[in-house]
């Protein structure tokens, strides 16, 4: 699969926002930063892994409407709405003032070098100005690329200069923790279920993280029966000092170890922007060996784009009925026409009777995702294990529900029953071989 590419867009002009948006692919990530936002983007750049920082030349822009962060962060459909709406005969219109942001520009693409002599940056311009592009290109700027540049041109452009930016040695950078994201159009209590069965049994293997973003909010810790400390909304607010220290004070805890992070109870996916999922996620990557997302019941594809460019595999849970079926076959057909990539996709039929129809390899066939397993209904075990607040590890250890949990976290993560990784279990094999054939 390619691997996906993040990029640092500099900008709060409607133009260049929209223009982008009709290049963006499943080779790209778009996040989106006001100019005056310096603290953001250096924390962006401190936090993830950028291929590109696109700049918005002030001193090659025009007479364009500026949209501010608060409708430019939360939905896209709504700013593209806001667009349409405008009056068709307002043609971009170059201003020939455009010197006066020249300072701006060469002074934000050396401050963005100064410390990442090895960053990309890309200039982006409404009508290029060619008397200021000297200092431009003079102060680091690999390229610059007109706004309205037909897509195909535009990509190839931004393509090849990935291929030039050399890769940084691996060994030096923070190993960071694996992301799971589970998929279910319908908000079923069968998500949060398989959520918390399967983040405790990664827990055993490595610290984990059980993100609740589903819907209706918190149902995991009802289920679990651990109070709230610290929600998701806190932590975004509480994103420049979120290390070490603040989670493990903050964050609610399992007697297992396994730390949990709801969404507040009584609030709403759209107050979140991309550029803050981005960056709260991407820390806590370097907390966590493992982290895994619920988000059951929700259907917000901008939220499910930023939560998915960070994945390393997706669990898609789907039902045998046919509107579980019909809606997860919805979102995933608009994930895919936005070509929004869906890492290492894994199909879990939830619920599943042998005998009823359509049968699990029906289903994956239908929604064109790998069938992974089929998890047994078992309703009085559920019950128990959703108003206990116990799990199924403790009173039904061997039930197949465990068992099957098991199965998927060898089959997405590589871990065996001993607990140990495969890489590390064919070390040993090895090692047994080797000394049984010197002694």
């Amino acid at each position: 699969m390619d691997q996906s590419h993040n990029y640092i867009v500099i900008t709060n002009k409607s133009n260049c926002y929209r223009w982008l948006y009709s290049l963006n692919d499943n080779l790209t990530n778009l996040i989106f930063v006001e100019p005056a936002d310096k603290e953001r983007i250096n924390t962006l750049l401190d936090s993830v892994d950028v291929s590109a920082v696109l700049i918005h030349l002030e001193s090659q822009v025009s007479n364009v409407e500026v949209i501010s962060d608060e409708v430019l962060s939360p939905n896209i459909s709504a700013i593209l709405t806001h667009l349409d709406s405008q009056d068709a005969s307002g043609a971009v219109i170059a201003n020939n003032a455009t010197s006066i942001g020249l300072p701006i520009d060469l002074a934000l693409i050396e401050e963005l070098l100064i410390n990442r002599p090895m960053l990309t940056v890309i200039g982006l311009a409404d009508a290029i100005n060619h008397n200021l592009l000297l200092p431009i290109m003079r102060a680091g700027a690999r390229d610059i690329i007109k706004i309205g540049t037909p897509a195909y041109e535009a990509s190839a452009i931004i393509a090849r200069h990935n291929k030039r930016t050399p890769e940084l040695n691996r060994a030096e950078k923070t190993v960071l923790g694996k992301i799971t994201p589970l998929l279910n159009a319908r908000a079923e209590d069968g998500s949060a279920l398989l959520s918390i069965h399967l983040a405790l049994e990664m827990q055993k293997f490595g610290p984990t993280l059980l993100i609740d973003l589903g819907a209706p909010h918190a149902d995991i810790m009802l289920i679990a029966g651990v109070p709230v400390k610290f929600n998701f909304m806190d932590v975004i607010k509480n994103s420049a000092r979120l290390d070490s220290t603040l989670i493990q004070t903050g964050f609610a805890k399992h007697s297992s170890g396994l730390t949990l992070l709801p969404m507040p109870e009584s609030s709403d996916e759209t107050e979140l922007t991309p550029t803050e999922i981005y960056l709260v996620l991407h820390a806590l990557k370097s907390h966590f060996k493992y982290i895994f997302i619920n988000l059951g019941g929700v259907i917000n594809i901008e939220l499910l784009k930023v939560v998915l460019s960070t994945a390393s595999s997706t669990l898609i849970l789907v039902e045998q009925s046919v509107p579980s079926c019909k809606r997860n076959y919805d979102i995933l057909q608009a994930l895919r026409e936005q070509k929004i990539t869906i890492p290492r996709p894994y199909l879990v039929v939830d619920r599943y009777m042998k005998n009823a129809i359509p049968n699990a390899e029906s289903i994956a066939k239908s929604l064109n995702i790998p069938l992974l397993c089929k998890l047994p209904s078992l309703g009085q075990l559920r019950l128990l294990a959703i108003n206990t607040g116990e799990s199924m590890f403790e009173f039904a250890p061997k039930c197949d529900y465990v068992k099957t949990i098991k199965y998927m976290a060898n089959q997405i993560f590589g871990i065996g029953e001993e607990g140990v990784d495969k890489s590390f279990s064919a070390y040993l094999s090895k090692l047994r071989h080797f000394l049984t054939v010197r002694s």
